[in-house]
């Protein structure tokens, strides 16, 4: 069994899905399946943005060396009799590595889209109904319809009003249910 707990730990790190799957001995799908789940996708994020904002703040530490320096070169260039020298500390502060501005590409977790073709006379059968563009326009009886963002994103709202709706009806009637089991009772112990 693949440890899970070590597999976030080392993706969130920063170490690549391919690098994690050779690292545990496990196939590389197997983490990117672990990486659709939302939970572990979230945990993962969070420990990368963990280390994303030490690295940032690390950043700024360098900045601050590197804001000194500066003001220490404006004092010292009436006085200076060896630039080479301070130019030099001047290009190793510079130069120094920048880690947290670098690393915010990293945190977006790609998936992969696979791409299926299917011999003609196996779409026939499947998709009997594609338009010009390849795309399908109807399976069996099932029409597909081209919606806009803001139409699937009401339906999804009203849908969630439903489900609502719906859960507060069982409770509600859980309530009835529980109620009237009471007053059975204790009709019982009267009589």
């Amino acid at each position: 069994m693949i440890d899970i707990e070590r597999a976030i730990k080392l993706l969130g790190s920063g170490i690549g899905p391919a690098a994690v799957a050779t690292t545990l001995g496990c196939d590389a799908s197997y983490i990117s399946q672990l990486l659709m789940n939302d939970v572990h996708r979230d945990r993962v994020l969070a420990l990368r943005m963990e280390g994303l904002q030490k690295q940032t703040a690390r950043d700024g530490e360098i900045d601050d060396l590197e804001d000194q320096m500066l003001e220490k070169l404006r004092e010292l260039l009436p006085y200076i009799t060896n630039v080479r020298q301070a130019l030099q500390a001047f290009q190793l502060l510079n130069a120094a590595k920048r880690r947290g501005a670098a690393a915010s590409n990293d945190i977006t977790i790609q998936t992969n889209i696979v791409s299926i073709n299917l011999p003609p006379a196996a779409r026939e059968h499947f998709f009997p109904k594609m338009n010009q563009q390849g795309e399908v326009v109807q399976v069996g009886d099932q029409v597909t319809v081209t919606a806009s963002l803001q139409t699937l994103m009401q339906n999804r709202l009203k849908l969630k009003k439903l489900t609502a709706t719906d859960a507060q009806e069982i409770s509600n009637e859980d309530r009835t249910r529980t109620n009237t089991g009471e007053n059975a009772g204790s009709e019982q112990a009267t009589v």
